[in-house]
């Protein structure tokens, strides 16, 4: 098969289009999903693709040759790379969410360092599974983390590393939490271990990535609870006033529903093709079990995707106002990411169950979309039981625990 041709999608930061670069790059997406599936990660050409087109170049401060779509712009993209391949979207997703939080956090030399090169993307992880040891200048940092999606070709790595500063030990007794920094730390001083063996999402390349007594500048470290907690107000790009974990949220959520969309249209597809002798050598979308179905899934399709791009609007008005967020319109932001994840979750499986046997063959891509929809729900940022805990915390006005920072 030919390659799908992208060499006339070149970045231009006054003319970019998010939702079109991603509608353009999609069939190259689809086209390589086998081979990322097969390999666990991406497959180079569509690498490529996203570096030139500028896609990682989305949430990169503008002075440093970056762009800042609106958050509905963001999400209709990944939806629509995810339609294509999962693990397309789940990369871009990563990406536009690192580069935000470097954008946001970090100090200009950090910035000139990671955002160098902007073909180069950065990537990392949230898990705190690093130790950082106080020196002179700066942390000498040893660990390995788990998921790192889009590992492979990027400039920049973000870990997260406990300080081990034994003047001030924290009493874990008390539910006193040691410092944690987040850092950025170059391609060259990172090792990935190649472990990435899932059911889902296989082709976002989340490999480990290990660090051994490497010396990172203070400079290119944030006290991560501190800056987790920032006032709108103290970011001049409206899109940096968004509130932490709701954004990371939404951003999975659109992986998500991009899957959803996928499912519904084949199931749509395989039911209308498929005769059955049971009813009367007619298709099987004549049954009226199916059209029951195939109702159910596009309402929740349609009602969720239309929930998180309204909420993404209103949350939009609130940052380019520049004040804060209540808790209730916190709430909301984390009901539309939470909402939107678990119909998704839905609609696919329902899918899965009403085309029966046909369904666990891997000739149709319904068993992978799965596989997909229910890992990408794992994720902590729209995982159930925390959705809920985060969302009646702040509907209820009650304190965040020290515990939990990222609350």
């Amino acid at each position: 098969m030919e390659s799908t041709s992208v060499t006339d999608i070149r970045f231009d930061p006054k003319h970019f289009d998010c939702l079109a670069v991603a509608k353009a790059l999609a069939p190259l997406a689809a086209q390589h999903a086998d081979y990322a599936e097969e390999h666990g990660h991406l497959h180079d050409e569509v690498v490529t693709a996203f570096q030139q087109s500028g896609l990682y170049s989305v949430n990169v401060p503008d002075e440093f040759g970056g762009v800042s779509p609106s958050p509905r712009a963001q999400c209709e993209a990944i939806i629509e790379l995810s339609k294509a391949d999962a693990s397309a979207g789940w990369c871009f997703m990563v990406s536009t969410g690192f580069n935000w939080q470097v954008g946001r956090d970090f100090g200009k030399l950090a910035m000139g360092k990671a955002f160098a090169d902007l073909s180069a993307h950065v990537t990392g992880s949230f898990v705190p599974a690093f130790m950082g040891m106080p020196v002179d200048g700066g942390y000498l940092v040893t660990g390995e983390s788990g998921f790192n999606s889009n590992v492979y070709r990027s400039g920049y790595k973000v870990i997260v590393a406990l300080i081990n500063d034994g003047s001030k030990p924290a009493d874990i007794s008390k539910g006193e939490v040691p410092p944690l920094r987040a850092m950025v730390v170059p391609d060259s001083d990172c090792t990935v271990v190649q472990n990435w063996d899932v059911i889902g999402l296989r082709g976002t390349g989340s490999n480990n990535v290990r660090v051994a007594n490497v010396f990172v500048p203070v400079e290119h470290t944030v006290d991560i609870v501190s800056h987790v907690h920032r006032k709108p107000a103290e970011f001049a790009n409206p899109i940096y006033r968004i509130p932490y974990i709701p954004w990371t949220g939404f951003h999975t959520a659109a992986v998500l529903i991009g899957v959803a969309e996928r499912a519904v249209e084949t199931f749509v597809k395989h039911t209308s093709s498929k005769i059955m002798l049971t009813n009367k050598l007619q298709s099987q979308a004549t049954l009226p079990s199916t059209k029951a179905a195939i109702a159910e899934v596009a309402t929740w399709v349609r009602s969720a995707k239309a929930h998180l791009l309204f909420t993404a609007d209103e949350c939009w008005d609130i940052c380019q106002q520049g004040r804060d967020f209540t808790q209730e319109e916190e709430a909301y932001l984390q009901m539309a990411a939470y909402h939107t994840s678990e119909q998704s979750v839905q609609v696919v499986q329902k899918i899965f169950t009403v085309c029966g046997a046909a369904a666990i063959s891997r000739k149709l891509p319904i068993e992978k979309l799965l596989r997909d929809v229910m890992s990408a729900q794992q994720h902590l940022s729209v995982s159930p039981d925390r959705s809920k805990a985060t969302i009646s915390r702040r509907l209820l006005g009650l304190a965040r625990e020290s515990h939990q920072p990222f609350d």
